[in-house]
């Protein structure tokens, strides 16, 4: 890693559901310890939900999920390397 490298000004938007982020870090940190981050569908916000006493499941589509992740990546090395080019 270059550390002398500038940072863009601008990253690339992220949609914690869409992108499959929010399924991501719930499957993989938080449900295992009987929590579950959760976005109000009236407000947005974030809420932590759950008493850590028993680890949640939830079923859902893991390839798709999987999917959205991966082009979110995609999307911010095209990003990045966009902005290699330019600096």
């Amino acid at each position: 890693m270059n550390v002398n490298m500038v940072a863009p000004t601008e990253g690339v938007p992220v949609d914690l559901r869409g992108d499959g982020l929010l399924w991501l870090i719930n499957t993989s940190i938080l449900h295992p310890r009987g929590y579950a981050m959760a976005i109000g569908s009236e407000t947005g916000e974030l809420s932590l939900l759950g008493d850590g006493s028993e680890p949640w499941r939830f079923g859902m589509d893991c390839d798709e999920q999987f999917a959205a992740v991966q082009a979110l990546l995609d999307r911010a090395s095209a990003h990045n390397s966009a902005f290699a080019e330019t600096a």
